[in-house]
């Protein structure tokens, strides 16, 4: 029994000495006990408030109502259920002071389990509800800053999960708070991205990355909308320096990205121009160049018939034909020479005219057997002594009508054969036309076994003042024949094209106009020549 009462009065020593408020009660809820720190909080002395019940030495309200609390003892002694005392308690002290408390109860037992009284704990928690309240208005006051932001900002947990998100983040992202919580990756990015996103961020929690400082990448927002944003990153770790998650400010670039992919366009496109212009400007010095030389050409080349007729002319006028043969000799001379300067007079007219857009075209149905047989008499002359076969031949798959500019289609034909017969010495020269009647087209190939064409020339073989073969020499000439033929049979509604060529290989030039051209305005005489 000694020893009983020596543990009672140890453990009555303690409780005395703690730093809580301890209160003990018998069955029918009176003061039994009350330690230093209950008196303080109280301010019953244990003397006064002895056999007292608890309601009648302090009161319990709820802080947030102001509503009285019943007191947990009576709770405990007849064995109520339901809510305890809230977080919000205030004690009522004897002088009236309010003190934010918390409290714990539990009953005495007697050997038979019966409730024979309770032990009731309270704890002065004014330091801390000032500590939670500056708290709170910290949070408020952070809570106001992340609002105001301009920016995303959110907070990712280990996991990928959403912790916090700013008010400028739900409004980017087209979201409320209830996306707090949710994985930030099967939320917010593009499908086609995740797992590649997942992994990277999987590596940087296993701290495999440490460099996530900024990044651009799209996300997708809760109206199915894609957006670019450019991310500044943070890692976030507790008090032991554990990585707990990420802080990221995003800034939503959409626009600037797609001003900025304009601006790229432009100046794609600035730039083609600029090689367009130099392409151009290069042209136009070759044109240069290849006028220059043309003038020089065309001065001999009209010179040179000039000075040979004014020469036989001269002979004759003066007297220094021994006969009447010589002199009809030196008409010839003459003759051929005025000849190809007219001719050559009219290639420069007629490629004046075509660069003025003057030429207009007569239309009529045309005979291709009795055309091909008069320019087969026109190069006879031309062939003289050259060991060249001839071939003309008409493919004929059933009947076909041919509806033209004669004089024009003409010219065409005369200046590829010239120019066949003129760069072959040997061998064959024919022109054989396809009709197609399914497809409404008359083909031509003049095709030769002359010198052919170098590769390297075929880029500009149909421009004006070009000679592929040279200007010098037996092949010399203007190189208006192929510019002039080009042009006109763009006219007729047709195209020039070297089927093939190369050097030493002959050539095949092939020419496709329609069978029927198209209504024209009807041409004068004098631009359709025969």
């Amino acid at each position: 029994m000694k020893n009983i009462m020596c543990d009672i009065n140890r453990l009555i020593s303690m409780l005395k000495n703690i730093s809580e408020a301890i209160i003990t009660t018998d069955g029918g809820g009176a003061v039994v006990f009350m330690n230093s720190a209950a008196e303080r909080l109280t301010g019953w002395k244990f003397q006064e408030a002895e056999g007292r019940r608890l309601d009648e030495i302090f009161k319990l309200v709820d802080e947030k109502t102001g509503e009285a609390i019943e007191n947990p003892v009576e709770r405990i002694i007849h064995k109520k259920t339901g809510p305890g005392v809230p977080d919000s308690t205030i004690l009522i002290s004897k002088d009236g002071g309010k003190i934010p408390v918390e409290d714990s109860s539990s009953p005495v037992v007697d050997d038979d389990g019966n409730i024979i009284g309770a032990v009731f704990a309270l704890r002065d928690v004014t330091a801390r509800r000032k500590y939670e309240r500056a708290l709170r208005y910290e949070k408020d006051l952070v809570r106001q800053y992340l609002g105001l932001a301009g920016v995303i900002l959110v907070a990712i947990n280990n996991n990928g999960e959403i912790t916090m998100i700013n008010k400028k983040g739900r409004e980017i992202l087209c979201c409320t708070d209830e996306v707090i919580g949710k994985n930030w990756f099967d939320t917010f990015i593009p499908e086609r991205m995740r797992d590649e996103i997942k992994t990277v961020y999987r590596r940087v929690i296993g701290g495999d990355i440490r460099d996530v400082e900024y990044y651009v990448n799209p996300v997708v927002t809760m109206n199915g909308e894609e957006k670019f944003i450019a991310w500044h990153n943070a890692i976030l770790r507790d008090e032991s320096g554990k990585m707990i998650g990420t802080l990221s400010s995003g800034e939503d670039i959409t626009e600037r990205k797609k001003y900025l992919e304009r601006i790229y366009a432009l100046i794609g496109e600035l730039e083609k121009k600029n090689e367009e212009i130099e392409k151009q400007r290069a042209l136009a010095e070759e044109s240069l160049k290849l006028k220059s030389a043309f003038l020089a050409n065309t001065s001999h080349e009209l010179r040179t018939p000039l000075n040979t007729i004014l020469g036989f002319l001269r002979l004759i006028k003066d007297g220094y034909c021994d006969c009447k043969e010589e002199a009809n000799e030196f008409i010839d001379y003459a003759y051929n020479s005025a000849s190809h300067l007219l001719a050559l007079i009219n290639d420069i007219l007629d490629l004046a005219k075509i660069e003025a857009g003057k030429v207009k075209l007569k239309r009529r149905e045309i005979d291709l057997g009795k055309l091909f047989e008069e320019i087969e008499n026109s190069i006879r002359v031309l062939i003289g002594e050259k060991k060249i076969k001839m071939i003309f031949e008409i493919e004929k798959k059933g009947k076909f009508e041919l509806i033209t500019d004669r004089v024009k289609l003409k010219q065409i034909l005369l200046n590829l054969a010239n120019n066949a017969v003129k760069f072959t010495e040997e061998g064959a020269v024919s022109i054989k036309a396809f009709p197609d009647t399914t497809k409404g087209e008359l083909t031509i190939d003049i095709e030769d076994t002359g010198i052919g064409i170098p590769e390297n020339q075929l880029d500009k073989i149909f421009e004006p003042f070009v000679q592929a073969a040279g200007s010098t020499g037996k092949h010399s000439g203007t190189g208006l024949g192929l510019s002039i033929s080009a042009h006109l049979a763009e006219l007729l509604g047709g195209k020039l094209s070297i089927l093939k060529t190369g050097k030493d290989e002959g050539t095949v030039v092939r020419f496709v106009i329609p069978l029927k051209l198209k209504e024209e305005e009807p041409a004068n005489e004098e631009d359709s020549r025969d």
